[in-house]
């Protein structure tokens, strides 16, 4: 591609560029680099290179303020221009990507692979639930779209080749030889670039008679064949995108459990009994999994996390289409995103206590209202504050009496006390109301603890 200067030189754009003020600079051999030959990017290969945690935070920034811009952009303006110039101007605040043209005066290889890491790590930040994908998938199409449309013919057509997108520039000299078909097929369209493609690539076209096919290919005019790039891009984000929400779980696994496990030791015994017989049988009935799950909610754990803490507890036992089908919409339903998104508060003792009774392979509820004496023993015995102490024989048998006199609540303050201020007084807690609150309380004396 050539261009006149303003001196009257002809310049070939792929051996110049501009420096800083407006003049012309000869493009070094390496200036444009050969990991990055394009500043479009379809994402399909992850980045390969270490970047520090400073630079992972600001990449992670810089992308979402850039697709929260576009978002905004598209809510704004409704014409073409306007919505290109937004984007433009936002993505040259946020994360510029120069063209190549540029590479004598910007670091090409640096902006792209910026770009490219920023891209893989809100994918992985987004790809939690269906609303974030849908929400990341729409921006990230938006500024691609964008970003194709103002680019150069020649990076464009450069573009299409590498990215093995089935679209073959047609040359010249093909388009002279059909150009009365192309005109027949394609009224209205201008004449001045076509691409070949499969034409099962293009059953919509080639169903309406839109397009000239010949010899197994459909000449698709410039105005259409973006939208099969653009297709083919959706399909391939969203299809990473799930992919990575399902095989996310496995790489978080390690870190979230364990976490989870020493919270537990500052839970009370009602839910301590849910998530240890959760693990157990990787398996809790209905209103186990209220119960517990509304008290995670409540003492902070995020819908990501939680959706990730229950697929780890049940897909061993109904699999991962099982635990879509039968879990998931509850998980997301307690965190108020599906059904009439109420959110959902954690259960109060009282709901506990005198809420339905469990059955048989039930485990909800309140021991010290619903489990039988012997019971009640064992898993007093069995409990451990989170500094390791555990209650004496005569601790065990007065929290019992207290339960079979039915105070409950004042049964769990006890062991409490026993078990997180052993060496004080008892009698001079509040009694608990939620079950929420006497895992805040465990949290709040550990951190107040001597080191």
């Amino acid at each position: 591609m050539k261009r006149i200067t303003k001196t009257g030189e002809v310049a070939v754009a792929s051996e110049v560029g501009r420096n800083s003020i407006g003049g012309l600079v000869s493009i070094p051999d390496d200036a444009i680099p050969e990991e990055h030959p394009l500043r479009l990017n379809t994402y399909t290969i992850p980045p390969n290179y270490d970047i520090t945690v400073e630079k992972f935070e600001e990449y992670a920034f810089s992308r979402l303020q850039l697709l929260r811009a576009v978002e905004n952009a598209s809510m704004k303006f409704q014409r073409e221009d306007e919505l290109s110039k937004a984007i433009k101007t936002a993505e040259d605040k946020w994360m510029p990507l120069h063209s190549n043209e540029s590479a004598g005066a910007y670091s090409l290889l640096e902006e792209r692979r910026r770009d490219q890491a920023a891209h893989f790590i809100l994918r992985l930040a987004f790809c939690s639930t269906a609303d974030n994908i849908r929400w990341f998938v729409t921006q990230e199409c938006l500024l691609f779209r964008i970003r194709f449309h103002l680019e150069m013919s020649r990076e464009r057509s450069d573009f299409l080749k590498r990215t093995n997108s089935h679209l073959i520039p047609v040359d010249p000299s093909e388009k002279t030889a059909v150009l009365e078909h192309l005109r027949k097929c394609s009224p209205g369209k201008e004449m001045d670039d076509f691409f070949k493609v499969p034409f099962e690539f293009v059953p919509d076209l080639v169903g309406r008679r839109g397009v000239y096919v010949h010899k197994g290919y459909a000449y698709v005019p410039k105005g259409d064949s973006f939208s099969i790039v653009m297709t083919r891009f959706k399909e391939n984000l969203e299809f990473w995108m799930e992919r990575t929400a399902r095989e996310l779980p496995s790489l978080r696994d390690d870190r979230l459990l364990p976490l989870l496990r020493l919270a537990s030791t500052h839970f009370p015994l009602c839910m301590q009994n849910l998530y240890r017989r959760g693990l157990q049988d990787n398996h809790l009935k209905y209103g186990g999994r209220q119960q517990l799950g509304l008290f995670l909610k409540g003492v902070g754990l995020p819908l990501e996390e939680a959706i990730l803490f229950w697929r780890r507890l049940f897909v061993p036992k109904s699999g991962e289409d099982g635990f879509t089908k039968n879990y998931l919409y509850n998980v997301r339903h307690n965190y108020g995103q599906e059904g009439k998104r109420v959110n959902y508060g954690p259960y109060s003792c009282s709901k506990v206590i005198l809420g339905s009774t469990p059955g048989v392979g039930d485990h909800h509820g309140c021991p010290f209202r619903h489990a039988s004496a012997e019971r009640l023993t064992d898993m007093l015995v069995g409990y451990v504050g989170p500094s390791g102490t555990k209650l004496s024989g005569t601790q065990v048998q007065e929290i019992g009496e207290m339960a079979n006199g039915n105070h409950c609540q004042s049964a769990c303050t006890r062991l409490f006390e026993y078990t997180r201020r052993p060496d004080q007084p008892t009698g001079h807690i509040e009694t608990f109301s939620y079950p929420s609150k006497f895992f805040e309380a465990s949290v709040k004396l550990t951190k107040k603890a001597p080191q």
